[in-house]
């Protein structure tokens, strides 16, 4: 993937979860507008810190799986609900262990943790293809591994975070969980991307020290 289609992908993802939301919430033509001007608004925003100094590989990187994170993860949304709208479709979103937000993200596995595991997945694979070295089904597998699991863990946070709370209105739980669901993945994933290329490193210098040790061995006469 170039350099452009790493800024643009994040921005566009970005910018399509202001009308997913607001869909998920049934809001009002009002509302979509607003969504929809605020993600679009952001989406330029992060797309001018791409393209500036800041924009480093790391950066990117990160980036793109956060972005993609969670739009998966409403698009998971999406499917738990039955394919339809989250707020008057008699989805429960109270924060208790059978909802969809808070306590039920802990208690039990949905699509929402599937459909976020998933573009991990891919975005990690992608992310192993363009580096320089080779690299190995292990290490790509390490990866996904290391990375879906604090990611999940930073969700389950939230989830439990947002499961002591109690909100009268449906839409603002669904507001508050994204958003700390959201939060919560950004960091896993931060903490991920800090992991890694260490543990990049130790196979490397396991592998080499390995072929240092059979290249120093003496061959039999």
């Amino acid at each position: 993937m170039g350099q452009r289609a790493k800024t643009f992908a994040p921005s566009v993802a970005l910018a399509v979860q202001g009308p997913f939301i607001a869909f998920l919430s049934c809001q009002s033509p009002t509302g979509y507008v607003v969504l929809s001007v605020a993600s679009g608004m952001l989406a330029l925003g992060l797309g001018a810190f791409l393209s500036g100094p800041w924009g480093r590989a790391d950066v990117r990187k990160q980036t793109f799986m956060a972005s993609m994170g969670t739009l998966a993860m409403l698009v998971g949304w999406f499917a738990d609900a039955g394919f339809g709208p989250l707020v008057g479709n008699r989805v429960c979103l109270c924060g208790c262990s059978d909802s969809l937000t808070g306590l039920g993200l802990v208690s039990r596995f949905h699509w929402m943790q599937g459909c976020m595991l998933a573009a991990c997945s891919v975005v990690t694979f992608m992310a192993a293809r363009e580096q320089p070295a080779p690299f190995s089904l292990g290490w790509i597998a390490l990866q996904v591994v290391t990375s879906s699991i604090l990611m999940l863990a930073g969700m389950a946070v939230a989830g439990w975070a947002m499961g002591t709370l109690s909100f009268q209105n449906p839409t603002s739980a669904l507001f508050a969980s994204y958003l700390a669901m959201s939060a919560g993945m950004v960091i896993g994933a931060s903490f991920a991307g800090r992991l890694q290329p260490r543990t990049r490193h130790t196979f490397n210098s396991k592998e080499a020290a390995s072929q240092d040790r059979w290249a120093q061995t003496p061959a039999p006469d």
